[in-house]
């Protein structure tokens, strides 16, 4: 399976969970679902122009940096650099502590 082919499954069933009946707890586990399908889309892009990933979820956002750097990103996505850094900064909180 690839990256970007486990990136769309981890958004789906993120996707799935918060159409669900279930309690306010829905979304920590809709978000760190989420977060999951953001790194691995990263990881996606970096395996494909890079020929490599993030060896850790704070390493990933350096991955994208360097990916608009050389350019295989347009540099109006930039700040979306911000964006993988907090998630993967928080990832911790929601797969572990419930925030």
């Amino acid at each position: 399976m690839s990256d970007l082919e486990e990136a769309e499954i981890w958004y789906e069933s993120a996707t799935a969970v918060v159409g669900s009946a279930r309690g306010r707890e829905k979304y920590t586990v809709a978000v760190a679902q989420s977060i999951h399908a953001l790194i691995k889309a990263n990881d996606a892009l970096t395996m494909k122009y890079l020929g490599k990933r993030s060896t850790s979820h704070e390493g990933a956002s350096k991955l994208f940096g360097e990916l608009v750097k050389r350019r295989k990103i347009d540099p109006k996505f930039a700040g979306l650099r911000r964006l993988l850094t907090r998630a993967a900064a928080e990832k911790s909180d929601f797969d572990y502590k419930a925030v």
